[in-house]
């Protein structure tokens, strides 16, 4: 059994993504949406992944999943729900 909930895994990355966009809607932070749609770019995907590998320890690194993502088709790419699943099966 994972050591993070779905649930909170998402709410976890959620915040990340909040904090380092405090623009953004929180509304607008769903598991279908892609990190580029967000309007992450390289410098904020930085910020970001310092930010949830910090909450979620040194199982989890960012560029590990970011070597994943480059392998699929470009509508699949750095998704929400993949960086949750990411950290689900980190602390499987």
């Amino acid at each position: 059994m994972s050591e993070y909930a779905r649930v909170d895994a998402f709410e976890i990355i959620k915040s990340c993504i909040a904090q380092s966009l405090p623009e953004l809607a929180i509304a607008n932070i769903t598991e279908d949406v892609s990190l580029s749609s967000l309007g992450v770019d390289s410098i904020k995907l930085v910020e970001i992944s310092v930010r949830i590998e910090e909450a979620f320890g040194e199982k989890v690194v960012i560029d590990d999943w970011i070597d994943e993502q480059m392998n699929l088709d470009v509508d699949d790419r750095y998704t929400i729900r993949s960086l949750i699943e990411f950290v689900e099966l980190a602390h499987a």
